[in-house]
């Protein structure tokens, strides 16, 4: 976790301007297409987002008590964080709501969602790692229980190999 977290606190402290956060109760992630609202990670930003106004912007929006922060850079949606716990959107896969998904055991998640490029299991932590080459999800498992953090993202961290190597992912890239 703490690997994760530095790392995306060193994108964070690139932003150069932070916005208010909107109601998130009917926002919607999907988990297989990287939509996250009328936003897609990676993609330009929309000029009639309700996040990033100057759509050429680098910004963070964060709301804890919604367990959301989501981050643009260059022009494009760079990557969202969620905490399940307190997340009030949607999370679908395919445009299919997975309601439960808090609630489901790492077993349900790989039958629901398919064997990650990578797990990599720290103490009492798992962290599932989806990989296609340019965005990179991920789902973590806090006391190896249920999910409780998801964050997708473009440059994924696995793509670095000294991030693999941390990870002692001996896997190549990019994923076939």
């Amino acid at each position: 976790m703490k690997r994760i977290i530095d790392h995306l606190f060193s994108r964070i402290l690139r932003r150069k301007k932070t916005n208010p956060c909107p109601q998130l109760s009917g926002f919607r992630v999907d988990l297989a297409t990287y939509r996250c609202g009328g936003m897609t990670i990676g993609a330009p930003l929309p000029a009639d987002n309700v996040f990033f106004p100057d759509a050429s912007c680098e910004a963070t929006i964060t709301d804890a008590k919604q367990g959301f922060e989501i981050g643009a850079a260059d022009g494009a949606l760079d990557y969202v964080f969620l905490d399940l716990t307190l997340f009030p959107g949607i999370i679908t896969r395919n445009e299919t709501p997975l309601p439960y998904l808090r609630f489901w055991d790492e077993r349900r998640v790989t039958s629901e969602l398919g064997q990650p490029y990578w797990r990599d299991e720290d103490g009492d932590e798992v962290l599932l790692f989806y990989e296609d080459g340019q965005i990179e999800l991920q789902i973590e498992f806090p006391e190896k229980s249920t999910p409780r953090f998801i964050t997708l993202m473009r440059n994924p961290i696995l793509s670095d190999a000294t991030q693999r190597n941390a990870y002692h992912c001996d896997k190549p890239w990019p994923p076939r």
